[in-house]
């Protein structure tokens, strides 16, 4: 054959190379993959011409020679990438369970369990050789219903609990001898929580268990069917009727010709349009130069989001909802999208400028948000201001404002970090405010809370408003949940910004909103995962014309037990083209029944639409789907007479150009409208837009300041007490030049070590010493650690260092004393409350001990004194005890409470 080739055409005498190669070598593995480019496509199909007319006739029957030698090398080198798969798969699955091990081991560290420990262990206890019998046996006296709601959502784990604990059901006499009952209720069409393994094949084959077990005990089985809606008008029901009529979309949903809605409200009227898509004129494309103006058309996504917010705008306050006739608010629109995207940000713009009150997605990554950007730049800066890139990346923020220019004229040719050359020109003009800004944030970054310390450059410093004029109203959201996770950070983990910052890198900044049930009067922008379970009047569903791409690698069988993972779809073999070809056709069927609930949202309006670019909508999107119910149902003759007549959608021209001016858009679409009557409310209510009057006390003068005149804070002394101030150790003192050093460390690990078990603080303490930039000897380490240590586990200050005990608690409220009542404000470095008792610590670093409690200074005495006064007031009966913690020794002085009463402000006054 290869000789004959050689005769033919061009191709073919290079097949010819390719053979005779491979005939003539002794290693023929290592020319494997060139072999198969005389057989095959680069694709890897056999190629559809093997020979020219040339070669054939220099051998009749090449074709089938060739053809014969194609399938085999197909089958081998399809075993040889099975094996590679498997090689590979055996690799990736080594790892996952030595990381699945370490993440039990940790859990079993902390006593801790997840949601899936809970529902093994329980399936585990349920079918244990050992357990199982015992334990059905006490529960089987225990149960008399078992009820599985949202039955489509519940992973196969899960109904082998319920499989095990409803058997006995079925088996005749048990523990007792009453009637027993199951009840699951479930829709199919619904089930699109796939990833975390449901699968309505799982409803459907416990369905028939129970069916079959019920036959066999003769018992009654009552399958329902649930085909009245409570919530959607018809037109929205009919609409999904339409759609779900076609093979193509009912596939995963339910059986062809299943999908057929009874209406509760059938009076009541109802809309669906189907706005024409908005593409990408390449010719009025926006484009923005480098000074910011602009011409042409905005993008597509945002041409959509300008018209869904100004639609909302013209029918809240002017239109009533069709159940109950409420006038319509914000909260009663919804709009649904498919992922987190441009769109949505976009979105939020398009609102928030057209005045519609928006709740903001349901969920957020702050890390991603350009203010929170900027507002980490600054964090990171007064940690670590030798970072170049971090500083300048702040200097161009909104925060600073430098230009392009000034900060190329800033780091060009200078002769150290940049921060270095902004120090050494801030008497420059461009340059002194960003310098000022700068030091006034390094001076305060040791001295204050992650919360004080954002909230100073947002509030007073006018962070927020330079950040909300660069980058848009949008942006105050995320700032404010940055706030809020700073708060709940200090709460629980204490006030250092630098452990804020990694607290916040490795997670803290996702943030998933609870927007169910409209709560507030605002419009929602939830995903479609999420909204299942809500509703809305009004709901958009704009993000339909993309069809989300097949990125699963890791490949199930049919019973989803078996694994192979596949890198590249071109490593496959027969049998992972197959799996892969599963996979794809049960996320297709996901992904319709994503649509079913999407569409089902609404209760009284669908407004459905979508954007297109330079590629046009892809082959089975949502929007091919809905425009194909919806057309044949226009084509589609009625009879009157059905015992379940549909509604008809109808053609109708949109042309947006009258709400959106230049980045308007026309064409047609269709409509699917139901007449009723909307009843009017019995109480008259005020339109959206009316103001009701202002009170009477609005122009009254407001009474005068009440007591207490001045705050008072704890660590502050009062002036007249400010020279028992104690002299603090200096840091170059000849005596003892570490002593310094020494308190701040010992401080530190008095406030975190008491965090930890008991069995990892004595290591945790010896690495947080050892760290080089400590510059400790080995000796000193070891010293300071055991000193901690003494400190922390000794009986006497069991309480105060326990697991319930509180690090660094806030302090606020108000404290009488002779010359009248005091706001107090101050932080406790420990906090131990128990049954009897109250035990307060104060850490004093860098300060000498004095050789008793008499010897203490009166403005500590003072602070104690006031935290005191404050927490009985909170903990009334209760015996509060004060103590010093002298980190310099370190040593543990209790102040007694009579001490404590005469070092109360005026105390001499009374």
């Amino acid at each position: 054959a290869a000789r004959a080739l050689a005769k033919g055409g061009k191709q073919d005498k290079v097949r010819a190379e390719i053979i005779a190669e491979w005939l003539a070598s002794k290693d023929r593995p290592a020319l494997l993959g060139g072999y198969g480019k005389a057989f095959f496509t680069a694709k890897g199909e056999i190629l559809s011409r093997l020979a020219t007319k040339a070669a054939i006739e220099a051998m009749p029957g090449i074709e089938e020679v060739l053809l014969r030698e194609a399938k085999r090398l197909s089958e081998v080198l399809d075993r040889i990438n099975g094996a590679a798969l498997v090689e590979r798969t055996i690799a990736l699955l080594r790892l996952g369970l030595d990381i699945a091990d370490r993440y039990t081991r940790a859990k079993r560290r902390r006593a801790v369990l997840d949601y899936d420990d809970l529902i093994v262990a329980t399936r585990r206890l349920l079918e244990g050789a050992e357990s199982a019998a015992w334990v059905l046996y006490k529960l089987d006296g225990g149960i008399d219903h078992v009820l599985v709601d949202e039955a489509q959502d519940t992973n196969p784990d899960q109904w082998e609990v319920i499989r095990s604990l409803t058997t006995e059901f079925f088996v005749g006499a048990g523990a007792v001898d009453r009637s027993r009952t199951i009840f699951a209720v479930g829709d199919t069409k619904q089930s699109i929580f796939g990833f975390q393994r449901a699968d309505p094949r799982k409803l459907k084959e416990m369905r028939e268990w129970f069916h079959e077990r019920s036959r066999v005990a003769e018992q009654r089985f009552e399958p329902v069917d649930l085909n009245v809606s409570f919530r959607s008008t018809p037109a929205v029901l009919d609409a999904v009727d339409w759609v779900f009529a076609d093979p193509e979309a009912v596939r995963g949903v339910a059986e062809p010709g299943d999908v057929m809605h009874l209406p509760s409200r059938k009076n009541e009227p109802g809309t669906v349009e189907l706005w024409p898509l908005v593409g990408a004129d390449e010719q009025k494309v926006d484009t923005t130069d480098l000074d910011g103006l602009q011409a042409g058309l905005k993008l597509p996504h945002q041409r959509l989001a300008d018209l869904i917010a100004a639609h909302a705008k013209s029918l809240i306050g002017k239109e009533r909802r069709a159940r109950g006739g409420e006038l319509l608010h914000a909260g009663h629109f919804m709009v649904l999208v498919r992922r987190r995207n441009e769109f949505v940000n976009a979105l939020v713009r398009s609102l928030k400028r057209e005045g519609v009150e928006v709740a903001g997605v349901d969920r957020l990554n702050l890390g991603e948000e350009l203010a929170i950007q900027d507002l980490l730049a600054m964090a990171r800066f007064v940690l670590l201001p030798q970072d170049d890139l971090n500083l300048a990346a702040l200097l161009k923020s909104p925060l600073i404002g430098l230009d392009e220019e000034q900060l190329f004229a800033l780091a060009w040719k200078r002769t150290g970090h940049l921060w270095r050359a902004l120090r050494e020109r801030s008497n420059e003009a461009p340059f002194t405010t960003a310098y000022q800004r700068l030091s006034g944030w390094l001076k305060r970054a040791d001295y204050g809370t992650p919360f004080d310390f954002f909230a100073q450059a947002l509030g007073p410093e006018k962070g927020r408003v330079r950040l909300l004029e660069r980058l848009g109203r949008e942006a105050g959201d995320p700032i404010d949940e940055l706030l809020s996770r700073a708060l709940q950070y200090q709460r629980t983990e204490g006030g250092s910004l630098q452990g804020f910052l990694r607290w916040f890198e490795t997670g803290g900044g996702e943030i998933k909103r609870d927007l169910d049930q409209n709560r507030r009067r605002e419009l929602r922008i939830l995903t479609v995962h999420a909204s299942k379970g809500l509703q809305a009047p009004i709901v958009y569903l704009p993000d339909t014309t993309r069809v989300p791409r097949d990125t699963e690698r890791l490949l199930s069988g049919a019973e989803g037990e078996a694994k192979l993972w596949l890198p590249r779809a071109d490593d496959a073999n027969e049998a992972a083209r197959a799996w892969r070809a599963e996979a794809r056709e049960r996320s297709l069927e996901e992904q319709n029944r994503l649509l079913y609930v999407a569409m089902t949202r609404a209760e009284d309006r669908l407004y459905v639409g979508g954007w297109i670019g330079a590629r046009k909508q892809d082959r089975g999107c949502w929007y091919e789907r809905i425009e194909a119910g919806l057309r044949a149902s226009s084509e589609t003759e009625i009879d009157p007479e059905s015992p379940l007549p549909r509604g008809r959608a109808t053609t109708k021209p949109f042309d947006f150009t009258a709400s959106l001016g230049d980045d308007g858009w026309s064409g047609d679409g269709y409509a699917l409208v139901n007449e009723g009557h909307i009843e009017e409310p019995e109480q008259q209510e005020l339109a959206i837009a009316d103001e009701a009057p202002l009170p009477d006390w609005w122009g009254e003068a407001a009474p005068g300041e009440p007591d207490p005149p001045t705050p008072l804070a704890p660590s502050q002394p009062l002036p007249d007490e400010a020279a028992s101030e104690p002299r603090a150790y200096s840091p170059l003192a000849p005596d003892d030049t570490k002593r310094w050093q020494r308190g701040l460390l010992l401080h530190e690990l008095l406030r975190q070590l008491p965090a930890l078990p008991a069995g990892e603080r004595s290591a945790a303490a010896r690495r947080f010493l050892g760290q080089p930039a400590h510059s400790l000897s080995v000796e000193e380490v070891e010293q300071w650690a055991r000193e901690v240590a003494d400190v922390i586990e000794a009986p006497a200050h069991a309480a105060l260092f326990a697991a319930t005990s509180r690090a660094e608690v806030p302090l606020i409220g108000t404290v009488r004393t002779p010359r009248g009542t005091f706001t107090v404000s101050g932080q406790l470095d420990r906090l131990a409350v128990s049954d009897k008792e109250v035990l307060i610590v104060d850490f004093k670093t860098n300060r000498p001990p004095p050789a008793s409690a008499d010897g203490v200074a009166l403005a500590y005495r003072r602070q104690l004194a006031l935290y005191r006064a404050l927490l009985q007031q909170i903990y009334p009966g209760r015996t509060v005890r004060a103590f010093l913690l002298w980190t310099a020794a370190p040593q543990l002085m209790e102040i007694d409470a009579k001490t404590l009463d005469n070092s109360m402000p005026y105390a001499a006054a009374s």
